[in-house]
This record gives C-alpha cells, sequence and structure tokens, in this order.
C-alpha cells in the first residue's frame, strides 16, 4: 500500500435532487465487463473486452456490465444470435446485460443494424440502457420468451414496417417495465403474431413518424395475441418526424396498393390513434389499467380518436375480429384547450357478438368527446370541456399509486419513474446533428434527417395539462440541490443523487470509488468512478472529490469503498462507509467509523 503524508478523511454524503420513486436496484454481481472500445480480458472493470464477447461464455447467471459510453458498430450491439444459438438463461438465473450506470450507456444501430435483438433468447435482463437508431424495431424480440427489458429509453425505429418495441413470433410471458420510446417507427409499444401475455408497465411512449403504409399508433394492446396487459402507461402523439413531402412506401418499395401516392404538410396514412387495437386471430383478452391517452400540444393529429376499441386491421370504420373480454380500466384521456376539437377521446365500435367488453371508470375532456357503442359495458364513464369539468386522474382514476399486476401498490407513482432518463434522452435526440432516417421524395428515398425531437419532462408535462400532483401521489420531498444532512440518519427516497465526498485522497491518477452491497468489496461493485466522476482517469491525481452516484436500491445494506490506483485488492481498499435501504427509501450511518488505519489515521466519518 502506497504511504502517503496526508490523511483520508471525512468521506460523507449529501443529497440533491433528481427524480423521485423507483421500483428498485437489481443488483447483480458483475461477472464480465464490456465498454465501447474493449480490448482487454472482460473479467474486471478495468480490463473490459467489447458485448460480442460476452455471449460465447455466457451462461445462465451471467451479468455483463456495461461501462458508460456510446456503443457503435457490429460488435457492440446487444444480439446474441450474431455469434451464438439459442444462448439463453434459466428461471431464477437470468442472463442479464445492465448498464453500471443507469442511463450511461447509448447503443447506438446507426441506422444499419438492430441495437437489442434477441432471437431465440430466453431469460434474459437487459436494463439501464438506451438503445437508438434501428434498421428494423430498436427493441426487437422475436422467438423469445421470459424475457426483462427494464429502465430502457428507445428512439427512431427504421421507417419501414417496423415498430419501435416489438415483441413477437411466439415471443411470450415479456416484461417491458420502466421504460421510453419516442420517434420514427409504425407502432411505439407492440406484440403481435403470438407475443401473448406481455405486460408494459410504467411506459411512456410518443409517435412521432412512418411513411410506411399501414396503421400508426403508440401503444396497441391487440394484434393476434392474448392476455396483454398495459398498466400505468402515459401514450401521446407529436407528428414531429414526418417529413412535409413523402410518397407512400412499403419496406422502401413505392407502394401501387391502396392509400398511394404522395402526402404533403405532415399528412398522415391509415392513422389509428393512440391507443387502439386490431384484429386477432383468438379472443384478445387485454388489458389496458390506469394509463393516459393525452394530446399536450396543438400540433398536428390525424387520427379520429385517441382511443380506438374495435379497430380493425387496415380497415378505417373498424370492425376488428376476436376483440373480446378486454378491459379499459381506470383511463384518462386529456386534450389541451382550444385544439383538437374534432377529435374523439374513446372511440368504442360494436362489432358483431363481442362478448365482455369492459370500459370502466374513465376521464375523458377536450375535443368531440366520446362515442361507446354496442357490446361495450361502460360504467363511471366522466365527460367534460376541461380537466375541471372531470374528476382528478390521481383520485378519481387512480394514477397515483403505482399498479403492480393490475393491482395498486401503496408506492407513489410521481414523479415519473424514468423521467430524468426520457429527458435526457430526448435532450441528446434534440441536439444538432443527431439525425435519423426517413422516406421522402418520389420515388422513395430513404433520407438522413438532421430533425430534433422535442424535449420532454414526463411529469411537467402531465401536471401542465391534467393538474397539480397531490402531495401523497409523490415521493417523499428533498431539500433543495446540495443540501448537507448531518447528525441523525436520514431518509431519502430511491433515484435522489448521492454525493459522496472524499477528502486528502492518495494522489493516484487511477484511485476509484465504488458502491457496493454490504459484504462485497473489490471487483463485485454495482457502479463505480475515478475521482473525477468519469470511468477514465483524470489528467491529474485528485485529492478531494464529490462524486455523485444514483441511489437507486433494493432493500440491504451498502457501502462505498475507495480503493487506490486501479487495484481491487484488500489491502489498497482506503476507505468505506455504509448505508441502508428499505423499502425504496435510504438510511445513512452517520459517524460510524468503519475503517480505521492507526498508522495513518484513515478515518472514515458518516454524514448525509
Amino acid at each position: 500500500m502506497r504511504i502517503w503524508g496526508r490523511v483520508l478523511g471525512l468521506f460523507f454524503l449529501a443529497l440533491v435532487g433528481a427524480s423521485g420513486w423507483s421500483p428498485e436496484l437489481h443488483a447483480q454481481v458483475c461477472t464480465r465487463w464490456a465498454s465501447p472500445a474493449g480490448g482487454g480480458t472482460g473479467v474486471a472493470a478495468f480490463t473490459p473486452f467489447q458485448i460480442k464477447d460476452f455471449w460465447p461464455v455466457a451462461s445462465p447467471g451471467s451479468v455483463l456490465c456495461l461501462l458508460d459510453g456510446t456503443y457503435t458498430g457490429v460488435n457492440s450491439q446487444v444480439a446474441p444470435s450474431t455469434w451464438v444459438t439459442n444462448l439463453s438463461g434459466q428461471s431464477g438465473l437470468p442472463i442479464t446485460v445492465r448498464a453500471v450506470n443507469d442511463g450511461g450507456v447509448l447503443i447506438d444501430g446507426e441506422g444499419v443494424r438492430v441495437p437489442l435483438s434477441l432471437i431465440n433468447n430466453n431469460w434474459l435482463v437487459v436494463e439501464g440502457i438506451n438503445f437508438a437508431r434501428s434498421n428494423a424495431s430498436v427493441v426487437q424480440l422475436v422467438g423469445s420468451s421470459n424475457n426483462i427489458v427494464r429502465r430502457v429509453v428507445a428512439w427512431d425505429a427504421a421507417d419501414y414496417n417496423n415498430d419501435l418495441y416489438s415483441a413477437s413470433s411466439n415471443s411470450n410471458f415479456n416484461l417491458f417495465e420502466d421504460v421510453g420510446g419516442f420517434g420514427v417507427a409504425r407502432k411505439i409499444f407492440s406484440a403481435a403474431q403470438g407475443g401473448n401475455d406481455t405486460i408494459y408497465r410504467r411506459a411512456w411512449g410518443r409517435w412521432e413518424g412512418s411513411t410506411n403504409v399501414g396503421p400508426k399508433l403508440t401503444c396497441q394492446p391487440a394484434y393476434n395475441n392474448e392476455r396483454m396487459l398495459f398498466e400505468n402507461a402515459l401514450c401521446t402523439w407529436d407528428n414531429g418526424s414526418m417529413p412535409a413531402t413523402y410518397t407512400l412506401q412499403h419496406d422502401g418499395v413505392l407502394w401501387t396498393g391502396a392509400g398511394a401516392g404522395t402526402y404533403t404538410g405532415g399528412q398522415v396514412q391509415d392513422p389509428f390513434g393512440i391507443f387502439a387495437d386490431a384484429s386477432n386471430s383468438e379472443p384478445s383478452a387485454y388489458r389496458v389499467l390506469y394509463s393516459l391517452a393525452y394530446l399536450p400540444t396543438s400540433a398536428r393529429f390525424d387520427p379520429a380518436q385517441l382511443i380506438w376499441g374495435n379497430a380493425g386491421e387496415g380497415t378505417p370504420t373498424g370492425c376488428g375480429t376476436g376483440i373480446e373480454h378486454s378491459t379499459y380500466s381506470n383511463v384518462g384521456v386529456g386534450i389541451v384547450a382550444g385544439s383538437h376539437t374534432g377529435k374523439l377521446g374513446f372511440n368504442m365500435l360494436s362489432c358483431g357478438a363481442a362478448a365482455q367488453l369492459i370500459l370502466s371508470n374513465t376521464v375523458t375532456f377536450g375535443g368531440a368527446g366520446n362515442s361507446i357503442a354496442g357490446n361495450w359495458q361502460a360504467t363511471g364513464i366522466s365527460l367534460g370541456a376541461t380537466v375541471n369539468d372531470v374528476p382528478s386522474i390521481y383520485s378519481g382514476l387512480g394514477i397515483c399509486m403505482a399498479s403492480q399486476n393490475g393491482a395498486l401498490t401503496t408506492t407513489p407513482l410521481w414523479p415519473w419513474p424514468m423521467n430524468a432518463r426520457i429527458l435526457a434522452a430526448t435532450t441528446l435526440a434534440n441536439a444538432g446533428g443527431h439525425t435519423h432516417k426517413i422516406h421522402q421524395g418520389n420515388p422513395p428515398k430513404l433520407t438522413d434527417l438532421n430533425d430534433p425531437h422535442a424535449i420532454t419532462n414526463v411529469t411537467a408535462e402531465i401536471e401542465a395539462l391534467f393538474g397539480a400532483i397531490p402531495s401523497n401521489c409523490r415521493s417523499e420531498t428533498l431539500p433543495g440541490p446540495s443540501a448537507t444532512l448531518v447528525g441523525a440518519p436520514a431518509k431519502i427516497p430511491a433515484r435522489y443523487t448521492i454525493n459522496a465526498t472524499v477528502t486528502n485522497a492518495p494522489g493516484n491518477t487511477t484511485d476509484w470509488i465504488g458502491m457496493y452491497v454490504q459484504g462485497n468489496s473489490g471487483a463485485n461493485f454495482l457502479q463505480w468512478r475515478y475521482l473525477n466522476g468519469q470511468q477514465t482517469p483524470p489528467p491529474a491525481p485528485i485529492l478531494n472529490a464529490t462524486i455523485p452516484f444514483i441511489a437507486d436500491a433494493a432493500t440491504g445494506n451498502y457501502e462505498f469503498q475507495v480503493y487506490q490506483n486501479n487495484s481491487v485488492a484488500p489491502g489498497d481498499l482506503m476507505a468505506t462507509t455504509a448505508f441502508h435501504a428499505f423499502q425504496g427509501r435510504l438510511v445513512i450511518e452517520s459517524g460510524r467509523a468503519v475503517k480505521i488505519d492507526p498508522a495513518r489515521a484513515v478515518k472514515i466519518e458518516g454524514g448525509s
């Protein structure tokens, strides 16, 4: 251990505001590490390989941790079938690919490859990553079941017959949880052709553009699949990526069938709505619960309705088949005042002998009201001209606490769990030079378009349209940025930032700090940084530093550990301090001297 003449002194924790509620941190120990450049063995964070090197060595229980950065090229996509066949985890032992730092990884398909593609892969978990700019769907599950895609933001599918998130071809029992999606796609969230028992939970989606023939919509609860569930889904539309002029195409080929021709002014061919089902080969039995369809601006909106029940594939007047045993419950429709006055909120068709179609406890304001016919069992329907004329979505519809498998929990839903992630992703996608591809001209030509996506604060957008979020629907409010709490243990909500402050560090450029499940050490961290807050070392030693970590923790004991000089050896552990998380909150153990080196007076004292 290096000897230095300073004291590695007060190591304490401060809180700064970030987004509020989050369900839990899935804190598996990393078994391999990857970075954009790779080149190492992958056995430690300091010698990462590339993503493609993981698949041949992965087995049930393996965890690949991705270091911060933008990943491009065929070696850096999450696409195991490119390298191995039928790779799968097991129940209780999934194969996991996660970002070391939530949101710190972007996997960019550059318009020429699929950034997240699971083909015949079961029992995988993918979390904490951004995916963008595909040559097909951005998040694509084909013949793959029992997978979890969590804390992911995706944008800009290919302008072909593609959806942004897709589970198809007998991909069953897949969970998309705490996800966001926006940009180019025919549909944003979908499952089809045997994508049974799919769940979209706490999903925010915004449809923006497609020049491909076929229905356009944001959230599709049924299309030749069964028992799909949307819960706590916020779905909207803004038309922002539609070109001024285009010729209808199908997978890049000029379309000559129904609807063929040139479209101008951002007009959308076959616009279904924000939520819309489609024909089904079997009774759909879908559920849309504790969710919202909304139009926050006066931007062009071509569909005749926001929510269309019994829509029917490719039939502008309906009707679908197999749309039975299906439910919209505790669902709100909001339209910004003074716009879209001719648009329906709910347009629920009556088709043949369809049975057990339930529409219950809904609110609609703005637009032209609702049209609810025939076989829909409608109860508790509230309709008004403005948000003040209908029950609150928070107290009246229960869009206040998080929903889990159709049942309300006691966990506040707000601020939106992925608010900070979506804000960061839309800000990136808004930047000049961040292009996407869409067809323009006649004949259709795939063109790189520098068309910024709208920067979005989801929580603020919802409050502006639906009213202020009550305090009981929010996670605990904390003091303002950089407030330092000292003395007694403090409770703080998960998903806030903990600033870990280190003073009198050893003085190497590669001194680093990690966040751990208590009992782990060395390379078995949850997150890590050099003392400059990055995963590349600073050009000069840093003696005093404040390093932010996202406080997203499941119930349990945790600690920070400071190591010197890229080491993970126990003898090079310089300092540590502990905290405890329970029920989505953290308790910092103040004043706990957990490591003392008498020879060098190395002492750690907690703070908060």
